[in-house]
Protein backbone atom coordinates (compact mmCIF):
# COMPACT_ATOMS: atom_id res chain seq x y z
CA UNK A 1 0.00 0.00 0.00
CA UNK A 2 2.82 2.42 0.85
CA UNK A 3 4.44 1.88 -2.55
CA UNK A 4 1.13 2.55 -4.29
CA UNK A 5 0.78 5.86 -2.43
CA UNK A 6 4.33 6.94 -3.34
CA UNK A 7 3.75 6.01 -6.98
CA UNK A 8 0.45 7.91 -7.04
CA UNK A 9 2.01 11.04 -5.52
CA UNK A 10 4.93 10.90 -7.93
CA UNK A 11 2.69 10.47 -10.96
CA UNK A 12 0.49 13.42 -9.87
CA UNK A 13 3.45 15.74 -9.56
CA UNK A 14 4.68 14.73 -13.00
CA UNK A 15 1.32 15.39 -14.69
CA UNK A 16 1.09 18.99 -13.40
CA UNK A 17 2.82 21.37 -15.83
CA UNK A 18 5.36 23.68 -14.24
CA UNK A 19 3.99 27.13 -13.43
CA UNK A 20 6.28 30.00 -14.39
CA UNK A 21 5.58 32.78 -11.89
CA UNK A 22 7.86 35.23 -13.74
CA UNK A 23 5.57 35.11 -16.78
CA UNK A 24 2.45 35.76 -14.68
CA UNK A 25 3.36 38.05 -11.80
CA UNK A 26 3.88 41.81 -12.07
CA UNK A 27 2.03 41.99 -15.40
CA UNK A 28 -1.46 43.21 -16.24
CA UNK A 29 -4.00 40.58 -17.32
CA UNK A 30 -7.59 41.15 -18.41
CA UNK A 31 -10.47 38.86 -17.56
CA UNK A 32 -11.94 37.79 -20.87
CA UNK A 33 -15.57 38.18 -19.77
CA UNK A 34 -15.16 41.52 -17.97
CA UNK A 35 -13.49 44.89 -18.51
CA UNK A 36 -11.30 44.32 -15.47
CA UNK A 37 -7.53 43.96 -15.38
CA UNK A 38 -5.46 42.65 -12.49
CA UNK A 39 -1.82 42.45 -11.49
CA UNK A 40 -0.21 40.32 -8.79
CA UNK A 41 2.21 43.18 -8.24
CA UNK A 42 5.78 42.77 -7.01
CA UNK A 43 4.86 44.91 -3.99
CA UNK A 44 2.85 41.95 -2.71
CA UNK A 45 -0.54 43.53 -3.41
CA UNK A 46 -3.16 42.44 -5.90
CA UNK A 47 -4.06 45.49 -7.96
CA UNK A 48 -7.11 45.77 -10.17
CA UNK A 49 -8.29 48.27 -12.73
CA UNK A 50 -11.73 48.65 -14.23
CA UNK A 51 -12.29 50.47 -17.51
CA UNK A 52 -12.95 54.16 -16.91
CA UNK A 53 -12.78 57.37 -18.87
CA UNK A 54 -9.59 59.28 -18.17
CA UNK A 55 -9.30 62.90 -19.18
CA UNK A 56 -6.05 64.66 -19.94
CA UNK A 57 -3.88 65.26 -16.85
CA UNK A 58 -6.05 62.89 -14.79
CA UNK A 59 -4.69 59.80 -13.04
CA UNK A 60 -6.14 56.34 -13.53
CA UNK A 61 -7.65 54.80 -10.40
CA UNK A 62 -6.33 51.43 -9.34
CA UNK A 63 -7.80 49.35 -6.53
CA UNK A 64 -5.63 47.55 -3.98
CA UNK A 65 -7.46 44.25 -3.45
CA UNK A 66 -5.14 43.21 -0.63
CA UNK A 67 -1.94 41.35 0.01
CA UNK A 68 -1.44 38.17 -2.00
CA UNK A 69 0.24 34.92 -0.96
CA UNK A 70 1.60 32.31 -3.37
CA UNK A 71 1.60 28.57 -2.60
CA UNK A 72 3.23 25.94 -4.81
CA UNK A 73 2.57 24.94 -7.45
CA UNK A 74 0.08 27.56 -8.81
CA UNK A 75 -2.16 28.88 -6.02
CA UNK A 76 -2.73 32.53 -5.09
CA UNK A 77 -4.70 33.68 -2.07
CA UNK A 78 -5.99 37.17 -1.31
CA UNK A 79 -8.11 37.79 1.78
CA UNK A 80 -10.52 34.81 1.84
CA UNK A 81 -10.29 34.01 -1.88
CA UNK A 82 -8.06 31.42 -3.55
CA UNK A 83 -7.46 30.90 -7.26
CA UNK A 84 -5.41 28.43 -9.27
CA UNK A 85 -3.58 29.63 -12.38
CA UNK A 86 -2.75 27.48 -15.42
CA UNK A 87 -0.89 28.55 -18.55
CA UNK A 88 -3.07 28.56 -21.68
CA UNK A 89 -0.92 29.65 -24.63
CA UNK A 90 -0.44 33.42 -24.37
CA UNK A 91 -3.21 33.59 -21.77
CA UNK A 92 -4.00 32.07 -18.37
CA UNK A 93 -6.83 29.88 -17.15
CA UNK A 94 -8.00 31.10 -13.75
CA UNK A 95 -9.87 28.53 -11.66
CA UNK A 96 -11.85 29.41 -8.57
CA UNK A 97 -12.60 33.03 -9.41
CA UNK A 98 -16.11 34.43 -8.94
CA UNK A 99 -18.44 31.60 -7.92
CA UNK A 100 -15.73 29.00 -8.68
CA UNK A 101 -15.99 29.58 -12.42
CA UNK A 102 -13.08 29.10 -14.80
CA UNK A 103 -12.14 32.32 -16.57
CA UNK A 104 -9.51 33.11 -19.17
CA UNK A 105 -7.19 36.09 -18.63
CA UNK A 106 -5.08 37.51 -21.46
CA UNK A 107 -2.90 40.59 -21.87
CA UNK A 108 -4.72 43.68 -20.60
CA UNK A 109 -5.93 45.76 -23.53
CA UNK A 110 -7.81 48.47 -21.63
CA UNK A 111 -4.62 49.83 -20.04
CA UNK A 112 -2.71 50.19 -23.28
CA UNK A 113 -2.08 53.84 -23.94
CA UNK A 114 -2.74 55.43 -27.31
CA UNK A 115 0.71 56.34 -28.67
CA UNK A 116 -0.56 58.70 -31.38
Amino acid sequence: MRYMLVFTLYSCSQSTPLFNREQFEDKWWQLEEYSICFNFHESGDLLSYQEQSVEENQWRRFIDEGEWVFCEPNEYSVADETIFVFEDGDCWEIEGYYNNRNITACECAILQLDTN
